[in-house]
């Protein structure tokens, strides 16, 4: 039986997923067991103080804000000059290439951080399930998928969600005190952007009535939002008990019920109404002042487009 084209990206994706699955695995069990002293060596070469400390708003991050605009914009220009035929496989592509670059990075900062930062005492601050550490998941998993809601729900979370996780460190980062980490900080979440800017283009919401949008477009990632949210508080309760010897801490999401979170606002509720009444403020602010004034831009650059540069049938 011949495979189809789209299945046979598939399985080649899967293949890419497999591949660094089994090298993230293997550099770990390697340098464990002190039989990579070469990888040592090189994650050493990156290792680097900076003196003083990269501040929001120093020559650094301005020149970091600039990158990651042009970034945004030639993402945001590539998904306008996608014909519509095209459109879907496109933005598969763009997708699952952000999520081996995403899962590269992470695999060097994990190793980084454990074996040079770390001096081999694993550090729980940086575990992989922050808020900002969702592409990496969402961007190899979801063009596995066959075209439909739960595909659909995912691309919209990206678009959304992940926009706004990038703006918020972009915006005012806490820029680390090591070079590289630094670094990573800026390209993830400059990259965290130029896919949402790519994505809100190139999905084209605005179609339609605005209630049918809301939910086929809005309310599916906003689900998705609370879901991850649900998670990353089972993931804050099991794992804390193994934290003790940490040099820092979990706080997944940064929002534990075991550590103060350092949102502006939130923190303040935290204080006076507790734990619970502070994740609901979380909630509604990224639901509210976060996701969904990028999903009303979205759709109305999608209905200035079909008003005055409609496209072409596909």
């Amino acid at each position: 039986m011949r495979l189809s084209a789209e299945a046979r990206r598939r399985l080649v994706r899967a293949g890419v997923l497999l591949g660094l699955a089994l090298l993230s695995a293997a550099a770990a069990l390697l340098l464990r067991a002190g039989r990579a002293g070469w990888l040592r060596g090189l994650l050493a070469l990156t290792d680097r103080l900076l003196s003083p400390r990269p501040r929001a708003f120093g020559g650094f991050h301005l020149a970091s804000l600039g990158f990651c605009l042009l970034l945004a914009a030639g993402a945001a220009v590539l998904a306008w000059r996608t014909p519509p035929a095209r459109r879907a496989a496109a933005a598969d592509r763009v997708v699952f290439a952000c999520g081996v670059t995403f899962a590269l990075l992470e695999l060097y900062k994990q190793l980084y951080c454990f074996f040079i930062v770390g001096n081999g005492f694993y550090d729980y601050s940086v575990f992989p399930f922050q808020f900002c550490s969702l592409p990496i998941y969402f961007c190899l998993l979801v063009p596995l998928l066959p075209p439909g809601r739960l595909k659909s729900a995912g691309l919209s979370f990206l678009a959304l969600f992940g926009t706004v996780g990038g703006y918020l460190v972009m915006g005012y980062p806490n820029l680390p005190e090591r070079l590289s980490l630094c670094l990573h900080t800026m390209l993830w979440h400059s990259l965290m952007i130029a896919l949402g800017a790519y994505l809100l283009v190139a999905l084209r919401w605005g179609v339609g009535d605005w209630r049918q949008g809301l939910r086929r477009e809005y309310l599916p990632a906003a689900l998705l939002f609370v879901c991850t949210l649900g998670l990353a508080t089972l993931l804050n309760v099991a794992l804390e008990p193994l934290t003790a010897n940490s040099p820092g801490v979990l706080n997944l999401f940064y929002m534990s019920p075991y550590h103060p979170t350092y949102f502006w606002i939130i923190s303040d509720v935290q204080r006076l109404l507790g734990w619970p009444a502070s994740v609901l403020c979380y909630v509604l602010m990224f639901l509210i002042l976060g996701a969904l004034p990028l999903w009303l831009a979205a759709r109305g650059l999608a209905r200035w487009r079909q008003k005055h540069a409609p496209e072409p049938p596909a």
